[in-house]
């Protein structure tokens, strides 16, 4: 059975918030509020704060696989990010924070077991910035055949031509071993032992779940933020 390293994950409650509020603004010159009312006119540079101000959210209670499931702009993204700061797990891609969110994370609080270190959190940037190089690579290998090609090219042509080559020194030993093995090859075997191999193209859904195959493994705890993105719903 699959083991629950996070049993539950509580955000902090609006008594919390505003005391919150009552100390971080005690401290600044000029700053006033009239009452709870006038506390809540704070601006996004907050963020998270006032966020779930509103909802009375619960503690969340966590099975071996736990869905946040919500509408967009609802907060299922902030709360992972809230919980992968509080377990401070691996993360790779840039996600919204303010100066005040290391604050709210502070107030948040969680029960369960100890987190292992090979516990990550993935985005769909993740996954994203994962397709993209696998273009970008793939992009560098198709230009570096057609630089083998015009080296092939280019040496078949001296060797043709009747153009001696001159051993002067062991820096042209290189030049020597390129024109024997155009000599002794095609093109296409000339530049198939030369260039690096083109990963296999896959659609985005086949490349997406190949990444999620490779990234996550047993015995730890996985945040997935939108693992959907380009994947059917069985997988």
């Amino acid at each position: 059975m699959s083991a629950t390293y996070l049993k539950t994950f509580r955000l902090p409650t609006r008594q919390q918030e505003d005391a919150f509020y009552d100390w971080k603004y005690a401290e600044i010159e000029g700053m006033k509020y009239g009452g709870g009312r006038d506390r809540l006119n704070v601006g996004a540079g907050e963020y998270p704060f006032r966020l779930f101000y509103y909802k009375n959210m619960p503690a969340f209670e966590f099975e071996p696989v736990t869905i946040l499931y919500g509408g967009n702009g609802s907060g299922k993204s902030t709360i992972l990010n809230l919980i992968a700061d509080k377990l401070d797990v691996r993360r790779t891609s840039a996600y919204n924070r303010s100066d005040f969110f290391g604050d709210y994370v502070g107030l948040c609080e969680h029960e369960g077991r100890i987190i292992p270190k090979e516990s990550r959190i993935i985005t769909s940037d993740d996954v994203f910035n994962y397709l993209l190089d696998i273009r970008c690579l793939n992009d560098g290998v198709v230009n570096r055949r057609y630089e083998l090609f015009e080296e092939y090219a280019e040496e078949k042509a001296r060797s043709e031509s009747g153009e001696v080559f001159y051993m002067r020194s062991l820096e042209d030993y290189e030049g020597l071993k390129k024109r024997i093995a155009v000599q002794r090859s095609t093109r296409s075997e000339y530049t198939r032992k030369r260039a690096p191999e083109e990963l296999r193209e896959r659609s985005n859904g086949e490349s997406a779940f190949r990444y999620f195959t490779e990234a996550v493994g047993d015995n730890a705890l996985y945040l997935l933020d939108e693992p959907e993105n380009s994947l059917a719903p069985a997988l």
